[in-house]
């Protein structure tokens, strides 16, 4: 999902606002993907919360402005923050970029 390391949700977007050709035409039952594909929001305060100086391919919601990268930059417990601590997990150690597997056959 787009937003998933700022902690965003799915996105509740209007029939009008869809694009994904799939909510729109198995809406209301599924609404599509477009919920997980809103614009990333960078600084709360910003038009189109600093994605672009144009109109975006789809809204963005009030509620993720809260979660904006500016917002999250320098707070310690923030989601931002857990990943990337987890990104410079990873790149500390070569298992966790090339690893390999072994998978173990279960009984019973």
């Amino acid at each position: 999902y787009q937003g998933e390391e700022l902690g965003l949700e799915e996105a509740e977007l209007a029939f009008e606002d869809l694009r994904d050709p799939y909510g729109i035409r198995f809406w209301p039952g599924f609404k599509g993907r477009d919920g997980c594909r809103t614009p990333m929001v960078w600084e709360k305060g910003a038009d189109n919360a600093g994605f672009s100086i144009g109109r975006p391919w789809l809204p963005i919601p009030e509620s993720h402005r809260a979660r904006a990268v500016d917002i999250q930059n320098g707070e310690e417990k923030s989601v931002l923050a857990g990943y990337r601590a987890m990104l410079a997990l990873r790149k500390r150690h070569a298992a966790l970029v090339q690893g390999s597997i072994r998978f173990l056959d279960a009984e019973g």
